[in-house]
This record gives C-alpha cells, sequence and structure tokens, in this order.
C-alpha cells in the first residue's frame, strides 16, 4: 500500500516540476527573442513562436531552436494519429482568404482551426503539425500538441484532447496567417515599375508594413533598374 503511495507521490511530483519547467522555459524564450506567442510542447519539449512586426518564426526543441522568416514556411499539415488532415502549401489559394471563414484575433493572428466534419471520431493517439521549411538541413519540424499514453488512445471528448486541439488550432492558424501575410504583399521588383513604385514602397515603410531593412533592399532592386529619385 505504501509503495503504491510513493509512486503515485512521485509521479505527482513530476508532472508538477515537469509543467512548472515547462513554463519557466517558455518565459524565458519568450523574453530572449521579445516574441508576441509561442508554444512548448510537454510531450516532446517541440517549440513553436511568432513575432509579426518582424515577420519571425521560431522553430524546434527547447535548446535547439532556429529562426526563419515568414518567407521561409513552405507548408503546414494537421496531422491526426499519422494521418494528414490538412495541408496549406506556400501559393495556395486558401491563402487569400480567411482560415475557415474565422475572426481576426490579436496581433492580426486568425484564431480556430479546422471544422468538426475534418477530424476524426475515433479514439486519439496523437495530435500534431508538421511546419515545411526552406532549409536544406532540417526541412521540417513536427510540434507535438497530444501524445496518448493508453495504447488504445483516448476519447476525442476529454478533456486533455480538446485542449490540445484549441492549443494546435491556434498555432496551425497563425501560420498560415503569416503564409497569407506575405503571398498578399505586393511585388515591387516586376518588369515595369518605376517612380511610382518607389513612392509606395517608402509609403508601406511609413506603415510599418515592411521593416528598415526589408525597403532598403526593395529600394536598391527598384534604383538598379534605372528608378530615378
Amino acid at each position: 500500500m505504501y509503495t503504491v503511495l510513493f509512486i503515485l507521490a512521485i509521479i505527482v511530483i513530476f508532472n508538477v516540476w515537469k509543467v512548472f519547467n515547462v513554463e519557466n522555459t517558455r518565459q524565458s524564450i519568450l523574453a530572449q527573442y521579445k516574441l508576441d506567442e509561442m508554444y512548448i510542447s510537454q510531450e516532446d519539449s517541440s517549440l513553436f513562436g511568432i513575432k509579426f512586426d518582424e515577420e519571425k518564426i521560431i522553430l524546434g526543441n527547447v535548446g535547439r531552436e532556429k529562426i526563419y522568416s515568414f518567407a521561409q514556411i513552405a507548408a503546414v499539415e494537421v496531422v491526426e494519429n499519422g494521418v494528414t488532415l490538412n495541408k496549406t502549401n506556400r501559393g495556395s489559394q486558401l491563402l487569400g482568404t480567411v482560415v475557415g471563414g474565422l475572426i481576426l484575433g490579436p496581433l492580426g493572428a486568425v484564431i480556430g482551426g479546422l471544422s468538426a466534419s475534418s477530424r476524426s471520431l475515433g479514439r486519439i493517439q496523437q495530435l500534431a503539425l508538421k511546419i515545411f521549411v526552406d532549409d536544406r538541413q532540417i526541412p521540417v519540424f513536427t510540434i507535438l500538441f497530444f501524445q496518448s499514453s493508453n495504447r488504445k488512445g483516448e476519447n476525442p471528448g476529454a478533456d486533455r484532447v480538446s485542449r490540445a486541439r484549441e492549443q494546435l488550432d491556434r498555432i496551425h492558424a497563425q501560420i498560415v496567417n503569416a503564409m497569407r501575410q506575405v503571398q498578399q504583399r505586393p511585388v515591387l521588383n516586376s518588369p515595369g515599375t518605376g517612380a511610382s513604385d518607389l513612392k509606395i514602397l517608402w509609403e508601406m515603410k511609413q506603415a510599418g508594413v515592411l521593416t528598415e531593412e526589408e525597403f532598403a533592399v526593395q529600394k536598391s532592386r527598384l534604383l538598379g533598374q534605372g528608378v530615378q529619385t
């Protein structure tokens, strides 16, 4: 009897420590990168972070994270029990609309995800996102939101599964929104550009759409085509 109670106490202490450690790590990374939002998996320490004004995302695992620009996101997949339920590629027409007709949330990010009809009604073993990026060394990252300890999986209506799905939906929508933000940006260095495009470029910088660095790069391209100021 005492042995069982001791083991249960150890399990409870370990889980409390794990949650506390993840939250401390989360706050540390948020402060380090000044992120708008981030997620650290309690399942495998995989992480995701996003900073909208700099158009940057952070992917990887705690202590082994990498930074990418929104433009480097190639695709995102929603994976349930090892099966892809939804995939959005860079350049997809789906990026021209709000995901699933959902509303805009804080920081310009859409909130929500897949419709109920897109999801399995069977028991849930695993919920994850796969994010593909332009990186030859690490072209794909998996962010794990739920992993069942039960070989038969969990009921899809269980609280833990529901919370995991809410987190997955939010991060999925953030990524799609980031991809859309890049796709909807005007192409300023296409043939036929002129002084009017330089004015538009300046106005975009003033409005905060372009960073100082992006403005300088695009301006150089325009001036290289013979635009006079």
